[in-house]
């Protein structure tokens, strides 16, 4: 008895038995394709092979990833049908919110430094015309020859140094394309680096404050009489202590190693974004054909939280995942318009003025015939948005004249999936149709027995005659 207990547990084991599979499904942002692999278990060590399109289960376990995305401008949400999925959560972009921050504040710093330098060039001085010779000149007129000379030079020096934060901006841009992968990325900003001299834009900047150092000492000579000149040193000064300031921001510095800072930063950056879920079902889990998850890319927001700021979204990628239910015929109704090869036909019966004689005449209709269907109906699963369905169904005429006429349904058809309730249906007809029999004739006088003067339908006999049919059926 013990033994047979321990065989029947182990023959109704996998039919009680829910395995959980983990699936990953990984999307090329830039590629716009979808891959599937499924997570196998060898010896201990996890492993992947790929998959066309993974079938889910209850509890299976869903990796969501999408590569080649720049998470410095995107974030990706995972949307999905409600009470389909739960455990839903974020599996990267922890170590990068900090980088994403720095690399915000390091270009709008740029910006900034680059707006101020463009305003202070707006105030340089125009060239010293000397017509005199030096010895001519009074020791306040030789003074005010020298403060405009380092003034001239420190407006120089500030072009210069605009010229090269506005190349140096530019090629740190590519850290917000949207077309680059990270590799390609890298190369760009490590070629910038070979080229471009870090150093010369730091020392230039400490030069333009050494210069208006001495500029701040010689305008305490008694000497110093320009007063358009003092003006325009006062420019020079308050916006090289402002630019000073942005320089040095604590949270994204401008210093001679920004570059190898940020190369060394995007080693820790792979432009991938990942999510898992956890597929459950509150429902029945036989109504749960399919689940559909949504993959929404927004661009980064600083004034107002993603979450709730949908302008943000860039695009949306929708992936839908058939589920393990078992895929059964699906009854419908509809109509379906019948059309018999032989057409149908209406007969007349004429009587003599003594009722024992009768002539048949009949009148042939090719017109369809219009019924309500039923069919049973299997759809065919597809990626396209159409198909293909098999039905077998019967119609029933609701005209007055063919409202008993039967007919057998065996055909093919077309199922849109934008419209999942309706579908069109076309194929062979098999028509109960009343035939005269074989021992009357049409148009001859002939003997009417009595059986025939009491009901003509002993006439008639119902035969199925073939035909071809098109219709519409709604599904429940």
């Amino acid at each position: 008895m013990r033994s047979l207990i321990v065989i029947l547990f182990f023959i109704g084991l996998p039919f009680i038995s829910n395995a959980q599979n983990k699936f990953i499904i990984t999307y090329d942002k830039l590629q716009d394709n979808f891959n599937f692999e499924k997570v196998i278990y060898k010896q201990g060590r996890e492993s992947t092979v790929p998959i066309d399109k993974p079938k889910l289960s209850k509890n299976d376990v869903l990796i969501f990833k999408t590569i080649n995305t720049n998470e410095l401008v995107f974030d990706m949400d995972l949307d999905f049908e409600e009470n389909d999925v739960i455990d839903e959560n974020n599996l990267s972009g922890q170590l990068l919110n900090g980088f994403s921050s720095f690399s915000g504040l390091l270009q709008g710093n740029l910006g900034a430094v680059i707006e101020e330098l463009s305003s202070l060039l707006y105030y340089a001085p125009s060239p010293l015309n000397i017509t005199r010779s030096l010895e001519a000149m009074s020791e306040a007129e030789l003074l005010n020859a020298s403060l405009h000379k380092k003034t001239l030079k420190a407006y120089k020096l500030a072009e210069n140094e605009m010229k090269d934060l506005i190349e140096f901006r530019s090629n740190i841009s590519i850290l917000s394309s949207e077309d680059k992968t990270l590799e390609e990325i890298k190369i760009t900003l490590n070629d910038f680096k070979e080229r471009f001299d870090s150093k010369l834009l730091i020392d230039r900047f400490q030069e333009i404050k050494a210069l208006i150092d001495e500029i701040e000492v010689d305008m305490d000579s008694e000497y110093t009489t320009n007063e358009e000149l003092a003006s325009e040193i006062e420019v020079l000064n308050t916006k090289i202590d402002k630019i000073e300031k942005i320089f040095n921001n604590p949270e994204s510095p401008i210093t001679k190693n920004t570059l190898n800072d940020i190369g060394n930063q995007l080693e820790g950056v792979d432009f991938i974004i990942a999510h898992k879920a956890i597929v459950e079902s509150y429902r029945d889990w036989d109504d749960v054909g399919n689940i559909e998850y949504i993959l929404s890319f927004r661009r980064k927001a600083e004034d107002t939280p993603y979450d709730y700021d949908d302008d943000n979204i860039q695009m949306n990628r929708t992936i839908s995942l058939k589920t393990d239910k078992p895929k059964l015929p699906k009854w419908t109704t509809g109509f379906a318009f019948l059309r018999p090869l032989v057409g149908t036909s209406t007969y007349r019966v004429e009587e003599d003025f003594f009722g024992d004689s009768m002539r048949i005449t009949s009148l042939n209709d090719k017109s369809s015939i219009f019924s309500i269907s039923t069919s049973l109906v299997y759809e065919f699963e597809t990626e396209t948005p159409i198909s293909p369905n098999l039905s077998i169904g019967m119609a029933m005429g609701i005209s007055e004249d063919r409202e008993n006429s039967i007919s057998l349904l065996l055909g093919s058809g077309l199922t849109f999936k934008k419209f999942p309730f309706i579908s069109v249906t076309g194929g062979a007809s098999f028509t109960q149709l009343d035939i005269l029999k074989d021992t009357y004739l049409q148009n001859v006088w002939q003997e009417q027995s009595e059986e025939i003067y009491d009901d003509q339908s002993l006439l008639y006999e119902r035969k199925l005659k073939p035909g071809y049919y098109f219709g519409i059926n709604i599904h429940f």
